[in-house]
């Protein structure tokens, strides 16, 4: 008999690249995810994958089904969702993926708040300063700042973000004020290690965008570990603005050339493409766009690693 739950299956097997990730993604045996492929294979009369020890590859007929089977999946998730959501309140667990620096700003007492008026939600964050697979792990929603490219993901843009250049008067002392952006060349600059093109900073002074080729011997990808690095005098820091504010507040660290910073990018809350948002989801993402405005915190004091990685790309989804 056709099962329609072996097509889920192979659906999430072909999304997540591999069954043992199908099946923690499923919540079921890796055995079992086999079995129910090879029983959608021998109801269709076809090979829809080949294995290998090493690596699972979809077939050509396998790739033309998925493309068929994903939307009306896709579909049939956003129905039952929908349903749900119109008879109950935002419920069940949200699986979110931040910057490992999440809390270091959301005061978990808001988080609280939050939480008691949305009793049936379970928060369960993934806090990293690298770019995760949305599918592969089983993730509702990624808040990421950045550039977006073209996937199957969507994204709500909700705030912006800018970085400025911050050094503590110990090391300006020894090496000397900047005056002028060429000069970073010249000094120790404290790099992002997960941003591409780390080493080229570019800086803009009204319509003036000037680019300088900078060096380091200290790299780091968390902007909070950066802040530390230009606290303890290691060099210069190229930080979103929110995250020395206390430090610059307190004297501990200087700003350099506050006429110059960079360019503004999007913060974003990322989900997957072919599933609408949840009340659930929406729920959060509005707690959180709320939260900046009455802090008047914004996206870079809780989102400082740059954008990108294979499947963190998404179109902007207003």
């Amino acid at each position: 008999m056709f099962d329609l739950n072996n097509v889920a299956i192979f659906v999430k097997v072909v999304e997540t690249g591999s069954m043992a990730a199908a099946a923690r993604a499923l919540g079921m045996p890796s055995n079992t995810v086999g079995r129910r492929l090879a029983q959608l294979e021998a109801a269709l009369g076809i090979s829809l994958l080949h294995r290998t020890t090493r690596k699972l590859h979809v077939t050509d007929a396998g790739n033309h089904y998925y493309e068929q089977c994903v939307r009306q999946i896709g579909a049939l998730e956003d129905a039952t969702r929908t349903l749900a959501d119109a008879t109950r309140s935002p419920c069940g667990r949200l699986r979110i993926a931040a910057p490992a620096g999440f809390f270091e700003f959301m005061d978990l007492a808001d988080m609280a708040e939050f939480m008691t008026e949305h009793g049936g939600l379970e928060l369960e964050f993934i806090l990293d300063d690298e770019c995760v697979n949305l599918i592969e792990r089983g993730i509702d929603i990624a808040l990421r700042a950045g550039p977006l490219e073209s996937s199957t993901l969507k994204a709500r843009k909700i705030a912006e973000v800018r970085r400025i250049l911050v050094a503590s008067p110990a090391y300006l002392e020894r090496a000397g004020m900047v005056t002028r952006p060429e000069q970073l060349a010249e000094r120790e600059c404290l790099l992002p290690s997960n941003a591409p093109g780390r080493n080229l900073w570019r800086l803009r002074n009204g319509s003036t965008l000037t680019e300088v080729k900078v060096r380091g011997r200290f790299a780091a990808n968390s902007a909070f570990t950066l802040v530390k690095a230009a606290r303890s005098h290691l060099g210069i820091a190229l930080l979103p603005e929110a995250i020395p504010r206390a430090d610059l507040a307190r004297g501990t660290l200087v700003r350099l050339l506050p006429d110059h910073t960079t360019s503004t990018e999007g913060f974003y809350a990322v989900y997957p493409g072919h599933r609408q948002r949840s009340r659930a989801v929406q729920a959060f993402v509005d707690f959180v766009a709320a939260w900046m405005r009455r802090t008047n915190a914004p996206a870079s004091d809780v989102l400082p690693a740059a954008f990108g990685e294979r499947q963190e790309h998404a179109t902007a989804d207003a």
